[in-house]
């Protein structure tokens, strides 16, 4: 087989980022005899270009398409000029995997495309202030799903919201959950200059802030003495809401937020954290939980979406929607030694169930079903 993979995604900071990254590496790893074309798209510095790690393994070699990106998103979905498709042609591909949520329509090239998340454009969970670019880019998941030969998403959940949304038969949509984050998440020498609660992840609307917020100040009135920081960073507009909130409540000066952090100083955090609190209202596969488990950090999530999935029962939940609740679950673990220790240990052990090797591998078995291999 030879085997197109959209990395356009390599570049990003994001889970989307090292998702691509681990993923090419564990294929290179199990897989020694089929062909594949490590696909960029986009207007590129040759700087950029040469920036691009690829496997030493000689079945992987790297091919970049220098346009600009939305001219051929906009090609291929608004105007059906198949110019991604005569580009891969022309390199003999076979079959060709959207790792990011999106695949053109191919005559003759099979496609598998992997959705991580998925909300409509105009839903309430949607980032206030995308510009139409932005916008574009979740209308062509939304034009993809129906052409896929098959679908891959990182959770159960995911896989039912696709067959509901787009009356997608079962038997093209698979699970097939990603693997753990990389070795740097792991326990470190603890820093004791102080207690806080930790809050990871892009600053937008389905992270739940207003509800985290609010329970927070509920704690903070009994005496809550821990400190919250929020490593993180969003679009202007909702930043300033969010701190207007923390006005409100009167927290603000309770309340560190640290803007763009490295991942070494994400680690860092989760080792001195009392725990994590995860939030959010929709996620397709949110990776902070395990990498705060990974790190040591006991972890109280909230019970949406895909969440369970990747928390098992190594996490204290609770329902997104009751600030209440929310409190009552930081409370719990902020009083309680022995439940945090509970839950570390836990932790780790729910960190192992997840595999880049049972990826790439469940990956490659797609990839031969969908051509009959």
């Amino acid at each position: 087989m030879r085997i197109a993979l959209d990395i356009n995604g390599i570049f990003g900071k994001s889970g989307l980022g090292q998702h691509v990254k681990l993923l090419v590496k564990n294929l290179a790893l199990i897989d020694k005899e089929n062909e594949y074309l490590l696909y960029t798209h986009f207007w590129a510095k040759t700087s950029q270009i040469k920036a691009i790690e690829t496997p030493e393994s000689k079945n992987f070699r790297f091919v970049h398409h220098n346009v600009p990106e939305t001219f051929l998103l906009l090609a291929d979905f608004k105007f059906n000029l198949g110019i991604t498709e005569r580009f891969l042609t022309g390199h003999g591909v076979e079959i060709y995997h959207g790792t990011g949520n999106i695949v053109p329509k191919f005559k003759k090239i099979k496609t598998v495309l992997t959705i991580h998340h998925y909300y409509p454009v105009e839903g309430p969970l949607t980032p206030s202030g995308l510009n139409w670019r932005e916008k574009f880019y979740f209308r062509c998941t939304d034009y993809s799903i129906p052409v896929a030969d098959f679908i891959i998403t990182d959770s159960a959940s995911t896989k039912s919201e696709i067959i509901r949304k787009f009356n997608a038969r079962e038997n093209r949509v698979a699970v097939i959950y990603p693997g753990p984050p990389d070795a740097a998440y792991r326990p470190l020498e603890k820093n004791q200059s102080g207690k806080y609660i930790l809050f990871v992840g892009p600053i937008n609307e389905r992270k739940n802030l207003p509800r985290f917020l609010e329970a927070y100040s509920i704690l903070v009135k009994k005496g809550l003495k821990h400190n919250l920081f929020i490593a993180g960073t969003g679009k202007d507009n909702y930043m300033n809401l969010i701190k207007k909130l923390c006005s409100e409540l009167k927290i603000q000066d309770r309340i560190v937020f640290t803007g763009k952090i490295s991942p070494q100083e994400v680690v860092h955090f989760y080792n001195n954290a009392e725990f994590l609190v995860y939030p959010s209202l929709y996620e397709g596969f949110g990776y902070p939980p395990l990498e705060a488990m990974a790190c040591g950090c006991p972890v109280a999530a909230s019970n949406a979406t895909s969440i369970p999935e990747i928390t098992g029962d190594a996490a204290v939940l609770f329902d997104p929607y009751n600030a209440e609740e929310i409190a009552q679950a930081m409370e719990n673990l902020s009083k309680d030694s022995d439940l945090r220790q509970e839950l570390i240990k836990k932790g780790f052990e729910q960190v192992k169930k997840f595999s880049w090797e049972k990826t790439a591998k469940q990956t490659l078995d797609v990839y031969k079903k969908v051509l009959g291999k």
